[in-house]
């Protein structure tokens, strides 16, 4: 089916692909591979859906022949067709006209959006992903009649609620069902094996005991039955623990695993109105009033604040962690350009990076945490474009709470990423 296809082209979008990518379109790396795992889905479902227009799929296969000598350089050097502006990238955009009737610039605005790149750098992953879908084709000899053949398999046969077993031969005549797996599941009757006839009485399976008619159900009733025992008495176990140890201990051990150190997005509705803000390169900023970008901006432009006081860590608003990664959301994305934005159109400013989680858990479990979410928002500014000279990061672990760790509210604020102004 044109998924097991999508799949085995997908395969090639390794780490180096993204990476080369984010590099050349100065793009975030997880957005690049966002924006291909949409793509290559959609290029191939064009294809094989209009597989049964036989000019339209000659067309296709006259690109594939086309692109044939150069296919094992295309894979191994795929984010070449980024740079590169000669013969095989406009065999990618001929292909991507062909099957989209001129029309593919909905797709790329689509993948802008849902992979939060811009939509330049989309139409430009659009294009790659047609290279490389020609240039896999042609290494791996798909013919026409695999492709027709793809489409075939997509009768919606799974759409069924109820799977009649006497159907079962019908459905092994599918490609994608002849495995040995359903062959064993299923036998086909033979000439020399008798069909049962409906309603009739079986004198060999009468002849067998209920134990050995049901020997199977036997078997899973008893290993269902011995794992009940199991967790009965773990359970028990684990209970009487608990109440033996509660007077022992008025706080129970924390584990780091338990404590996700999750940073969330401040609440929209209370930064205020969005503005426009013209930077001094001309880059227009549309943020809230009462938003990370203007504040960062306020305190740019005001001559008079001290860059020695402490207080003037400004916290971000719409960045945030998920349970212990290091890696912010793709979400985050849009206030880190902004920011590499301001950074870019005022290159004497230099800023520190600091990260905090609250005081649960594992203490340098912790700190490394902030340090290394810390460091991946540097890493984020330093692939948009802002001098590394201009970045320094550092994580806090608990230290320096701004609120109190005894409510979850004020943990909550304590876990936070924050800017400091160094240099302007």
């Amino acid at each position: 089916m044109s998924v097991i296809l999508s799949n085995a082209i997908e395969s090639h979008i390794t780490h180096e692909v993204t990476y080369a990518s984010s590099k050349i379109l100065n793009e975030f790396e997880n957005g690049i591979s966002k924006a291909s795992h949409i793509a290559i889905p959609s290029i191939v479902k064009q294809i094989t859906n209009q597989s049964a227009d036989s000019d339209l799929l000659n067309k296709v296969y006259e690109l594939v022949d086309q692109i044939s000598s150069k296919s094992d350089n295309i894979l191994n050097n795929l984010s070449e067709v980024l740079v590169e502006n000669g013969p095989i990238k406009k065999l990618g955009i001929t292909l991507l006209d062909t099957i989209f009737d001129k029309n593919s610039n909905t797709v790329s605005a689509e993948m802008a959006s849902e992979s939060f790149i811009k939509v330049d750098s989309a139409n430009q992953i659009l294009i790659m992903s047609a290279v490389l879908i020609l240039a896999h084709i042609s290494k791996k000899q798909i013919s026409k009649s695999e492709i027709i053949n793809i489409q075939e398999t997509q009768v919606p046969i799974i759409e069924k609620k109820e799977i009649n077993l006497d159907n079962f031969e019908t459905l092994e005549t599918h490609e994608f069902l002849k495995v040995e797996t359903k062959k064993e599941m299923v036998k086909k009757p033979t000439d020399s094996t008798p069909k049962p006839i409906a309603n009739s009485k079986n004198p060999t399976t009468e002849s067998k005991s209920f134990f050995e008619k049901n020997s199977i159900l036997l078997i899973i009733i008893s290993i269902i039955a011995v794992f009940g025992i199991l967790f009965f008495f773990v359970a028990s176990s684990r209970e009487s623990q608990v109440i033996t140890e509660a007077p022992k201990k008025a706080m129970p051990i924390v584990k780091v695993e338990t404590q996700p150190q999750i940073i969330t997005a401040a609440d929209i509705t209370q930064l205020g109105d969005f503005i426009d803000f013209t930077l001094p390169n001309d880059a227009i900023l549309h943020v809230p009033e009462k938003g990370f970008e203007k504040g960062l901006l306020d305190m740019v432009l005001n001559n008079s604040n001290s860059l020695d006081e402490s207080n003037w860590w400004l916290n971000f608003d719409n960045v945030y962690f998920e349970a212990r990664d290091t890696k912010f959301k793709i979400d985050s994305e849009e206030q880190i350009k902004n920011l590499a934005q301001i950074m870019n159109s005022f290159p004497k400013v230099k800023i520190k990076i600091g990260c905090y989680t609250d005081n649960l858990g594992d203490k340098q479990s912790n700190l490394l945490l902030s340090e290394a979410r810390a460091q991946s928002l540097r890493s984020a500014l330093i692939v948009l474009g802002v001098q590394a000279s201009r970045l320094t990061a550092e994580g806090f672990g608990d230290q320096f709470s701004i609120s109190s760790n005894d409510t979850e509210t004020g943990r909550a604020e304590n876990r936070r990423i924050a800017v400091k102004i160094i240099e302007k």
